[in-house]
């Protein structure tokens, strides 16, 4: 399809940029919590022996099993592995594939198809927070619009304001007299809904 499109002189898709960007804070939390959980790991395994050395009758199999269940709900299957000595455990880390999460931690793609001469890395993910952070006033503005949707305005989700609105109550608006069969304004969270660009849209449908 897209060779036919451009051999017919169609207009060319839009090419996909990715922009990778790594988050330093997140990094350092997930490095914090990869070493919290080793930890704990030899934790549980220092007292698995202490305990397997006062029951020389013990089955390491059922220890072993309930140890590897645990590493695999908090994901560290590919970073350790846990082995039987005689009626002992012992955890066996990879070093080579604790490197590359650390290395991968904090790190994130951003998707656009605009050019690096119209906007370059840094300045794509400015615009990205930017939005988000709009997106996030709306969210917060417009939970409000099930209740009284007549309470909050664009100007007010965009700079935050929506909510100091969402406890209020609006009074109802009275109908105009000998209208009751004429044209009646459509209420202000469909006029917001119809403002907004079709991203911003989905997000109050």
């Amino acid at each position: 399809m897209l060779a036919r499109a451009a051999g017919s002189g169609g207009p060319a898709p839009p090419q996909v940029r990715y922009v990778l960007r790594r988050n330093e804070a997140t990094a350092a939390r997930e490095k914090y919590q990869l070493e919290d959980k080793l930890a704990r790991l030899e934790s549980k395994l220092a007292a698995r022996n202490l305990w397997a050395g006062k029951h020389p009758r013990s089955k390491p199999e059922a220890g072993l099993r309930q140890l590897q269940g645990w590493v695999a709900r908090h994901r560290l299957d590919e970073l350790v592995e846990l082995q039987k000595e005689s009626n002992c455990l012992r955890m066996e880390c990879m070093p080579a594939a604790i490197e590359q999460n650390l290395k991968l931690a904090g790190c994130y793609a951003l998707t656009t198809d605009v050019t690096p001469a119209k906007l370059d890395a840094e300045q794509v993910h400015t615009s990205y927070m930017a939005l988000e952070k709009v997106e996030r006033r709306l969210r917060a503005a417009f939970g409000a619009t099930e209740t009284n949707p007549d309470a909050i305005t664009l100007p007010d989700a965009l700079a935050g304001g929506g909510r100091k609105h969402r406890d209020q109550t609006a009074p109802a608006r009275p109908e105009p007299a000998g209208n009751s069969g004429g044209t009646r304004h459509p209420p202000a969270s469909d006029v917001v809904r119809h403002s907004l660009p079709p991203r911003e849209r989905q997000l109050i449908s």
